[in-house]
């Protein structure tokens, strides 16, 4: 006698090691190749269904071209360091566009030594929006995350006619580390352009713009800032947030509902991407989603989930950030609300047993603690096939 066990995949990627989509068919090889047998000795077949996931940051895109059919649009557009690279964004059938705010400003396209985000601009990623709108989309995703910035969207803005003027008149170079020097702010030629067009900003951090756990002291150092220049990115994105809340006129209109403008020091993932949270808010009236749960919407998930009798989840880190709503997190409160077991892997595993109960999931495994830090990160794929086979064994006791 076989017994079949259904099993949905929904996995992040692991940064720096595995894409989603990796891991999600590393698990699907290693559930086909093997034998389990069930606690009675019942021969196990596994029957997987991938999907592979994203929390709104850098690799968003990955997860979603196949399911949504995307079309990609190729440019030459101006890089963190206001050198010509070569991006892209997507369109899907019903001419929306998605675009990814790492694929012109991201992190990973500036060598090492250059990581500076005092001297870096999201002006590319303002190129991408605008050689959007130009040709007609009326409604954009923005993917925030893995950005190489912390200029609060004003290179994005300057990109597309806003004006970030200094005491004399003269415009600022749209760099973090410059918008101390902002004095004025004028609105675009081509705002009706902008307020026309829909924005659906998803964040994967929900930190404020300002403060301890701002963009500048937690994020800025990790793109290359010192304790100083932490302090000068702070105070320039003070600037820029007092400059928009004494405005406040000269913004309203693009906003699509008439909310509260005071409080954007505290506005959740205004922070997120060196600020871009705020900068897409503020400059084109941005509506702010989890991008887990947006991406779990885009790609059907509670479609998918339902007949399944287990799901496994994974992340690079299980920690305390995970809680704040990454794909763990969301698979495993969906899972939750249908009574499906839930397993999660990760790189590490870094949770307090209360933590552990919040999250809810069935059993955690550690790639490093099972097979060595050392070989989970220089043999991914070797490491995350030797856990799956434990956590497939686990599901054929447990199910």
């Amino acid at each position: 006698m076989t017994k079949s066990i259904n099993i949905l995949i929904a996995p992040d990627k692991m940064k720096g090691t595995l894409s989603a989509k990796q891991i999600c068919d590393i698990i699907e090889y290693v559930a086909s190749e093997n034998n389990y047998v069930d606690s009675n000795g019942d021969a196990i077949r596994f029957n997987c269904t991938s999907l592979p996931l994203a929390d709104g940051g850098d690799g968003s895109l990955d997860v979603l071209w196949d399911i949504l059919e995307l079309e990609k649009i190729s440019l030459v557009v101006k890089g963190s360091l206001m050198k010509p690279i070569s991006s892209y964004y997507a369109v899907d059938k019903k001419k929306n566009a998605y675009i990814e705010m790492a694929a012109a400003a991201g992190l990973v396209q500036v060598p090492p030594e250059k990581r500076n985000c005092m001297y870096t601009t999201s002006y590319g990623f303002g190129e991408l929006i605008n050689h959007a709108i130009s040709h007609g989309i009326k409604k954009v995703y923005l993917f925030l995350g893995g950005s190489a910035t912390c200029d609060a969207g004003v290179g994005m803005a300057t990109a597309l006619g806003y004006k970030f003027l200094d005491k004399e008149g003269k415009q600022i170079r749209p760099f973090g580390g410059q918008l101390y020097k902002v004095a004025k702010i004028e609105s675009p030629l081509n705002l009706e352009k902008l307020k026309q067009t829909k924005f659906i900003t998803l964040y994967d951090v929900n930190n404020p713009i300002l403060g301890p756990q701002g963009a500048a002291p937690v994020f800025a150092p990790q793109k290359g800032a010192n304790i100083q220049e932490v302090r000068i990115l702070e105070n320039s994105l003070t600037n820029i947030v007092e400059l928009l809340i004494t405005n406040n006129d000269s913004f309203e209109d693009i906003r699509p509902t008439k909310d509260d403008f005071q409080n954007l020091e505290q506005m959740k993932a205004g922070g997120a991407a060196g600020g871009m949270g705020l900068g897409t808010y503020a400059f084109l009236g941005a509506q702010l989603n989890p991008g887990t749960a947006e991406i779990m919407r885009l790609t059907k998930f509670s479609e998918k989930i339902k007949n399944q009798n287990v799901v496994i989840t994974a992340e690079g880190q299980i920690d305390a950030s995970t809680l704040n709503g990454k794909v763990p997190y969301g698979v495993c409160k969906e899972a939750q609300k249908l009574k499906v077991p839930c397993y999660i892997l990760g790189g590490s595993i870094k949770l307090t047993e209360p933590e552990k109960k919040n999250l809810g999931a069935t059993s955690y495994y550690s790639l490093s603690e099972r097979v060595g830090k050392e070989n989970a990160i220089s043999k991914p794929e070797e490491a995350l096939a030797k856990v799956a086979q434990l956590v497939l064994n686990d599901i054929t006791k447990n199910t």
